[in-house]
């Protein structure tokens, strides 16, 4: 694991970190719906979970063909910071909904975020992961963001809501996310100056 090469090891940070934040909202989000918002009901966490989910597939596909399209990886590493921003704008928003209608346009965010950055975590991950180790370190990014991440904060988010309410949750959720996007930006520079460098011998 501890030759894995920077560019891996940053976007598992990230993944972990961005996933976590997920992770505090997930088994909370029921509950938070139907005794904080009015009217909300089951039906209305369907039609959220509905809404993030279609919103989410409908938005990577054409996001992914343009960074396929567009030459260098800055622009990958650029819609990772944006998505990864998003969510935890997402997240702080949650502070102030209080009805089904806020709840929908918030997820839609959510689901804008994810569009955005998860397209460009596979395809950096994919052109740098290392040779001979390639279903190690996808195993590694699956353990570390959805295994770990996203099952222990789950667990502290449940802890934290009952604790200090839901407020709190959504706080971390949204520290969290915007930290993922901060951690890649180290990635950025790095890759800027690596496009530079083969400007400069072509």
């Amino acid at each position: 694991m501890l030759t894995m090469n920077r560019v891996i090891w940053i976007l598992i940070v990230s993944s972990f970190l961005i996933n976590s934040g997920f992770g505090f909202i997930h088994p909370i989000f029921a509950v938070f719906v139907i005794q904080n918002i009015a009217g909300g009901t089951l039906a209305i966490v369907g039609i959220a979970t509905a809404v993030f989910w279609i919103i989410k597939a409908i938005i990577q596909i054409p996001v992914a063909r343009f960074l396929d399209k567009t030459p260098g990886e800055t622009d990958d590493a650029m819609a990772l910071v944006v998505g990864h921003l998003l969510v935890g704008i997402a997240a702080f928003l949650y502070l102030l909904a209080k009805t089904p209608s806020h709840v929908f346009l918030i997820e839609l965010l959510f689901a804008a975020g994810a569009g955005i950055s998860v397209p460009a975590h596979y395809g950096i991950f994919t052109r740098h992961i290392d040779h001979f180790k390639e279903s190690f370190e996808w195993s590694i990014n699956s353990s570390l963001s959805l295994g770990l991440g996203t099952g222990v904060a789950g667990a502290i988010g449940g802890i934290i809501a009952n604790a200090y309410g839901f407020n709190s949750v959504f706080i971390a959720a949204g520290i969290f996310a915007i930290a993922s996007g901060i951690v890649i930006i180290p990635l950025l520079n790095h890759l800027k100056r690596q496009a530079q460098s083969q400007n400069q011998t072509k």
